[in-house]
C-alpha cells in the first residue's frame, strides 16, 4: 500500500458564507473521492486470514458517509 498525502480541502472565501447561509452552521464537508479511495486501499490490502474491513459507525454516523463506505464494500461496526 502506498501512502498518499491529501491536503486540506480549500474553499473560496466567498463561498463559505454562501454555504453557511444555504445550509446553516455547523457545516461538515466530506470528500467522497478521498473516502472511496481510502476504502479501496483498505480492501486491496493483502488478507491471508479472511478478515473483513469494517467502518466504525461511531466515528461518523452521517448517512451519506455510511452509504459511501458500504457501497464500496465495507461492513459497518455498529457496537461500542
Amino acid at each position: 500500500m502506498t501512502m498518499k498525502h491529501f491536503g486540506p480541502t480549500r474553499l473560496d472565501s466567498m463561498l463559505i458564507p454562501e454555504i453557511a447561509r444555504q445550509w446553516g452552521t455547523p457545516v461538515y464537508l466530506h470528500d467522497q473521492a478521498y473516502i472511496e479511495s481510502s476504502c479501496e486501499q483498505l480492501l486491496n490490502m493483502p488478507n491471508a486470514f479472511g478478515l473483513h474491513v469494517r467502518y466504525a459507525m461511531k466515528a461518523n454516523s452521517d448517512r451519506t458517509v455510511l452509504r459511501v463506505v458500504t457501497n464500496k464494500g465495507l461492513d459497518l461496526d455498529c457496537s461500542s
